[in-house]
């Protein structure tokens, strides 16, 4: 299934919305009950839940990575289905063309095969 994230350099995590997680086929019921979970705060200062769940395979673009874990979390970023964090772009080459709106990536050489890191 595909997502649509939005670019966010303030997320130290990537994050996906429960809606997202549900489109995904998760159960999300299972998940509030059953994934390890911790609480997170965004821009607004409101404390949220966050559930982690390790997904076999990502693909970002053209890059796919393994065993990869995400945060779900209930948070509205409506167009989209979650928050594309610094464990992803700070592994990666970015550039922001503003003239043909478009954001390019490339991995670093040295995460080249490896699941985007966490930062620390």
């Amino acid at each position: 299934k595909e997502l649509e994230l939005a670019v966010d350099t303030g997320a130290t995590r990537t994050k996906l919305s429960l809606a997202a997680a549900a489109k995904l086929g998760l159960d999300i019921e299972q998940l509030k009950t059953h994934a390890p979970s911790s609480i997170g705060f965004g821009t607004n200062g409101v404390a949220r839940p966050s559930y982690a769940w390790r997904f076999d395979r990502v693909q970002v673009g053209q890059s796919s990575y393994d065993n990869v874990e995400l945060k779900i979390s209930d948070i509205d970023v409506r167009p989209y289905d979650g928050l594309l964090g610094l464990d992803f772009l700070g592994s990666q080459k970015i550039w922001v063309s503003y003239a043909t709106q478009q954001l390019l990536v490339e991995r670093r050489p040295s995460a080249k095969g490896r699941r985007p890191s966490r930062p620390q």
